[in-house]
């Protein structure tokens, strides 16, 4: 039988306690009152709060008693795993642009949420918009092997009138950080007036290719900060910085967790390294899922025996303890 808890209050309480059943399930119900107020009250009054109070904590032990701890949505944003860029404007002119997941799981599907407006070509980590004559606001969505889902939107705009002469150029994001070699990036133009000419201020540390119109990707080849340039027809000079640490050694987070002795499941996300992650369990009981990636999902069946999970990155592996309870 289970004690239901008071609500807490400021106020001195009178409770009543009477069992009710749920669900073939006993509990005790405390019904709490103001003492102050129930003095003020006529007796009608006190019992319909004494059965409004009963009634709210009912309900609330109903739903928090349905709720399993243990239960992670999957199938969810998640923080680990975007689309970059986030936002892009297209005009009449520009009409394609490039896409690039961050994190998540292969495979990896994309979609649009109108397909009057554009359509996505290729496939895995990176892919193309190519909008359509039509103007308005479309939703890029990307799912992984998880479920787990990311989002950017694409403002589809016509030509301006007319582009004034002085309009700035500048490049978006102005700054990132890579953490590892292989890491890239989406890096577009903004304003200026095309075409837009390249280049990277150390070839040896990093590398761009270009995408269509006013984009490039930049992948990290080694640590050591470096820049990415544009040039404008008229001239006007923008420079992205890119910060690139040297490689953090290689961590699992959580590095301890508990999961329920009646089965369930557990996020593990990798750091540092080379970035090129290889999941698997050590000892206890369990499957990870996706075997390689920036994540994986551990699950476990009902037992009391810990599971001890590893990741390697090809030159070191480091481990999390699972505990039941």
């Amino acid at each position: 039988m289970r004690r239901i808890p008071a609500i807490r209050t400021n106020h001195v309480l009178d409770a009543k306690q009477e069992e009710v059943e749920h669900g073939g399930e006993q509990a005790v119900v405390l019904f709490p009152i103001a003492r102050e107020e129930v003095h003020a009250m006529s007796n009608r009054r006190k019992m319909m709060l004494l059965i409004q109070c009963g009634a709210v904590l009912i309900v609330g032990a109903f739903f928090f008693g349905c709720e399993d701890a243990d239960d992670s949505n999957l199938e969810d944003t998640n923080a680990s795993f975007t689309v970059q860029p986030a936002n892009v404007t297209l005009t009449a002119s520009n009409t394609t642009a490039v896409f690039m997941a961050v994190g998540g799981h292969a495979p990896l599907t994309w979609s649009v949420s109108d397909q009057s407006l554009g359509s996505i070509s290729g496939s895995g980590q990176t892919v193309t918009y190519t909008r359509s004559d039509l103007n308005g606001v479309n939703r890029i969505e990307v799912r992984d092997g998880l479920g787990w889902i990311a989002h950017a939107v694409v403002q589809q705009i016509p030509n301006p009138a007319e582009r004034p002469d002085d309009e700035d150029l500048s490049l978006s994001p102005q700054s990132a950080t890579l953490y590892n070699d292989g890491d890239k990036i989406v890096i577009s133009a903004v304003g200026g007036d095309d075409p837009y000419d390249w280049d990277v201020g150390d070839g040896t540390r990093g590398k761009i290719e270009p995408q269509g119109d006013f984009q490039v990707i930049y992948t990290r080849l080694s640590s050591g900060n470096n820049t990415v340039i544009c040039t404008d027809h008229d001239g006007r000079v923008s420079i992205a910085q890119i910060s690139q640490p040297a490689a953090a050694t290689l961590g699992i987070s959580p590095v301890n967790t508990t999961i329920s002795t009646n089965g369930g499941s557990a996020v593990f996300t990798a750091a540092g390294g080379n970035g090129v992650y290889t999941w698997g369990i050590q000892s206890g009981p369990g499957s990870m899922n996706p075997g390689t990636g920036n994540s994986s999902v551990l699950t476990v069946p009902a037992g009391t025996t810990p599971t001890i999970v590893q990741v390697s990155d090809g030159a070191s592996v480091v481990f999390a303890t699972v505990n039941r309870q």
